[in-house]
């Protein structure tokens, strides 16, 4: 379904396609086909280099600029793409698509003078931390007294992360921000910028946390699936 989007994009949003640079841009795709092929360079450099300039290329013929990833991703041989998600994947789920959905939704950063009031600190602590507390705690506890075959085999550290990212609250903390304060610009303009910045502090914990505590229990299942072929 993305691919058949972004196909609707490249041709029913593109106007006045500059010939010379969409030549160019297959050019850069035709040569890097046959750098997958037959190369011996750093492939993954290559990668990097080869989609900046295609995008650059595609961009300035007039076509959406979207389509540059459409076409990398198909001139990649299929038997390495599984290893190239597993590189990149991280960095798209963590920095990308956060930044991504941060400009899409146009949130415009306030200006104001003086110190930061209660209000700010209030927020800013909140969501980091206060979720994180709130909601493993409660986690914890609602796991330990459920039944037994209802109970998550979870450890303390994987509600925390799971927690951590709870603390990311853009759009209905902002709504909030605006409906309570709404009489008092100033105190919405310092809420706003405690949303943001404690979002982006649970994003970054409870990302982090994630990635330490998914590597732990993928070397558990490792580990326990060996010692299982071994006792067998």
């Amino acid at each position: 379904m993305t691919l058949v989007a972004i196909l609707i994009i490249a041709v029913f949003f593109t106007s006045d396609v500059e010939v010379l640079w969409l030549a160019a841009a297959a050019v850069i795709a035709a040569l890097h086909m046959l750098m997958e092929k037959y190369g011996k360079l750093p492939i993954n450099y290559v990668r990097v280099f080869t989609f900046i300039l295609l995008w650059y290329t595609v961009y300035q013929s007039g076509v959406h600029a979207t389509v540059a990833g459409v076409v990398l991703g198909l001139i990649i041989p299929s038997k390495k793409t599984h290893s190239l998600v597993e590189k990149i994947q991280p960095w798209t789920n963590t920095v990308s698509l956060p930044i991504y959905a941060f400009f899409a939704v146009a949130i415009a950063l306030p200006v104001f003078d003086g110190a930061f009031s209660s209000v700010f600190v209030g927020i800013a602590v909140a969501l980091p931390i206060g979720k994180v507390i709130g909601i493993t705690a409660l986690a914890i506890l609602a796991n330990r007294i459920a039944a037994k075959p209802d109970r998550l085999d979870l450890e303390a550290l994987d509600f925390l992360a799971i927690s951590g990212l709870a603390g990311i609250g853009f759009t209905v903390s902002l709504l909030m921000t605006n409906l309570a304060f709404k009489d008092t610009q100033y105190i919405v303009a310092e809420a706003t910028l405690a949303v943001i910045l404690g979002s982006l502090l649970a994003m970054a914990f409870g990302g982090w946390l994630s990635q330490v505590r998914g590597r732990y229990h993928m070397r558990k299942h490792r580990e326990e699936n060996a010692k299982a072929k071994k006792d067998s």
